[in-house]
C-alpha cells in the first residue's frame, strides 16, 4: 500500500472555516446574554415598565424592522451581518421583554381577602353596623393609601345575628370558599366561642372587637380581642358595690348568654370574697319581655342593691318594669347601660354602669366616622372595631397573606395606640392591661363616679 505525505507547503486541515468558529462563539454569547436579560427583568421589569409603557408601541415597529434588516441580511455573506445581527436582538430583546411583561404588571395584585362576622339583624343590629362602618372606613382608608402594585384589602361580610350556629356556619363559608387569611369578630362573645374553634383549627387569625367572655382566652393563640375579659368588670363591679355604695346584700339578674353569665360569675364570686351575699341570682332568655315576677322576687328579697347583666334592649325594659313595681334600690351594670338610647331616657335617673375606660375621642377618627356613615354619634364598640381592623390590616401589609406570620405579629403587640385607646395582647390574645371606669346617669348624662378601687 502506498502511504501519500503530505507536503510541508500543504495548508493544515481544518475541519471548519475559521468564520464558523467565531460563529458559534457569538452563538455561545449570545445564549448567555438572553439567559442574563431573562433573569435581570424578572427583577426589574416593573421600574422599566415605567419607560416601557408609553412606547409599547414603537418598540413593536423596531422589532418589524429588525425582521426585515435580518431577511436583508441573509442575502449578503460577511461576518459584520452576524454582528449585527447580534447586538440588534440583544438590545430589541432588552426592550421587549421588558415591555411584554407589561400584561401582569397592569393586572392589578390579587386583593388579601378578610372576613368578618356580626351581627347586622336582630336585637343587636345596631351595635353590628356599627362596628361594620368603622371596619369599612378603615378598609377605605388603607386601600386609598396603598400603591396600585400592592395587594388591597377584600371584605366578606356575614350576618350571624350574635347566634353560635350561624357563626359556625359562616366562619366554614368564609374559610372554604372566600379564603379569607383573618376573620373580624366575633360582634358577641356566643359568636366568638362557637367559631373560634374553627378558624384556630384552620390556623385563620380571628379578632374581636367586642367578645368579652372569659372563656375566649382558651380558645387558641389564632384568637385575639381588642377589649378586655368580662372577669375584670365583674370585679370592678363587685368591688364598687361593696366598697363604695357599701351594699352588703346584692341580687344577680342576667341574661343567659356568654357574654352576660361571664361578668354575673365573676362578679358573684368577687362579691362573696368580700363578704357580700347574693340574696337572689337569676337569668332570662333575651327573648322575655315580663320582668316583674322576678323584680317582685328581689324586692321582697333582703337585696340593698341589683347587678344587672344583659344588653341595652332589656336594660330599658327593667327599668321601666322596676318603676312600676316600685323598685327603690340602686341598679348597677355594664354597657347594657352605656348605650344613648338608654342613657337619655329619663328611666335611667341614678344608674350606675361599668364600662372599659377609653381614651378621648380621637377627634379625626370622629370627623371621619361621621362624614363616612353620616351618622350623628359614635355607636357602641365602633371605635374598637376601627382599631381591629387597622391592627389587621397594618400587620397583614407587613407580612402578607401568611397566616402563621400575621399571627406572630399580632403576638408582638404590646403598646398599640388606638382611638378606644392603648391595646396590647398576652399570650392568649387578652388585653395586656385593663381599666375600668364607673359612671352615673344624671340629667340624661354620664358623669364620672369617682371610686376607690
Amino acid at each position: 500500500m502506498q502511504i501519500q505525505v503530505p507536503n510541508k507547503r500543504d495548508k493544515p486541515l481544518l475541519l471548519y472555516h475559521p468564520y464558523q468558529y467565531f460563529e458559534g462563539l457569538l452563538l455561545i454569547f449570545y445564549s448567555y446574554c438572553s439567559n442574563f436579560l431573562q433573569h435581570f427583568y424578572q427583577f426589574y421589569y416593573i421600574k422599566l415598565a415605567i419607560f416601557c409603557k408609553p412606547f409599547l408601541k414603537i418598540v413593536k415597529l423596531i422589532y418589524i424592522f429588525y425582521i426585515f434588516i435580518i431577511l436583508l441580511l441573509l442575502s449578503f455573506n460577511f461576518l459584520m451581518k452576524k454582528i449585527f445581527i447580534l447586538f440588534f436582538t440583544i438590545f430589541s430583546s432588552f426592550l421587549l421583554y421588558g415591555c411584554t411583561n407589561l400584561n401582569s404588571l397592569d393586572s392589578t395584585p390579587q386583593p388579601i381577602h378578610v372576613g368578618w362576622i356580626g351581627p347586622l339583624s336582630g336585637d343587636l343590629a345596631d351595635i353590628g353596623k356599627g362596628v361594620q362602618e368603622a371596619v369599612l372606613l378603615s378598609q377605605s382608608e388603607f386601600n386609598k393609601k396603598t400603591p396600585d402594585r400592592k395587594p388591597k384589602i377584600k371584605i366578606f361580610f356575614e350576618d350571624t345575628k350574635c347566634d353560635g350556629k350561624l357563626s359556625t356556619n359562616a366562619v366554614q363559608k368564609l374559610i372554604s370558599q372566600n379564603k379569607v387569611i383573618a376573620i373580624i369578630g366575633g360582634g358577641c362573645s356566643s359568636e366568638t366561642l362557637a367559631a373560634g374553634p374553627i378558624a384556630q383549627s384552620h390556623n385563620v387569625v380571628m379578632i374581636s372587637p367586642a367578645s368579652t367572655a372569659p372563656s375566649i382566652s382558651q380558645l387558641g393563640n389564632f384568637i385575639f380581642r381588642v377589649v378586655p375579659s368580662d372577669s375584670f368588670r365583674g370585679k370592678v363591679a363587685a368591688s364598687f358595690i361593696f366598697a363604695d355604695l357599701k351594699k352588703k346584700h346584692a341580687a344577680i339578674l342576667y341574661e343567659s348568654s356568654e357574654y352576660s353569665n361571664g361578668i354575673a360569675s365573676a362578679f358573684s364570686s368577687t362579691y362573696q370574697k368580700f363578704s357580700g351575699e347574693i340574696t337572689t341570682q337569676d337569668s332570662f332568655l333575651k327573648e322575655e319581655k315580663d320582668f316583674k315576677t322576678v323584680l317582685t322576687k328581689i324586692k321582697n328579697s333582703s337585696a340593698e342593691v341589683l347587678f344587672f347583666s344583659g344588653y341595652s334592649d332589656s336594660a330599658l325594659l327593667l327599668l321601666r318594669q322596676a318603676k312600676e313595681i316600685n323598685l327603690n334600690i340602686p341598679i348597677v351594670g355594664g354597657d347594657a347601660f352605656n348605650d344613648p338610647l338608654v342613657i337619655k331616657n329619663s328611666l335611667a335617673e341614678g344608674v350606675f354602669f361599668v364600662t372599659q375606660r377609653t381614651a378621648p375621642i380621637n377627634e379625626k377618627f370622629q370627623n371621619s366616622f361621621l362624614e363616612f356613615t353620616n351618622r350623628e354619634s359614635i355607636p357602641l364598640f365602633a371605635a374598637q372595631g376601627y382599631d381591629a381592623a387597622n391592627i389587621l390590616f397594618d400587620k397583614l401589609q407587613q407580612t402578607g397573606p401568611d397566616p402563621k406570620k400575621l399571627q406572630q405579629a399580632l403576638s408582638t403587640i404590646k403598646n398599640y395606640t388606638g382611638v378606644s385607646g392603648e391595646i396590647g395582647f398576652d399570650k392568649n390574645g387578652d388585653m395586656v392591661t385593663s381599666q375600668y371606669d364607673i359612671f352615673v346617669i344624671k340629667n340624661g348624662k354620664p358623669n364620672l363616679f369617682l371610686y376607690k378601687n
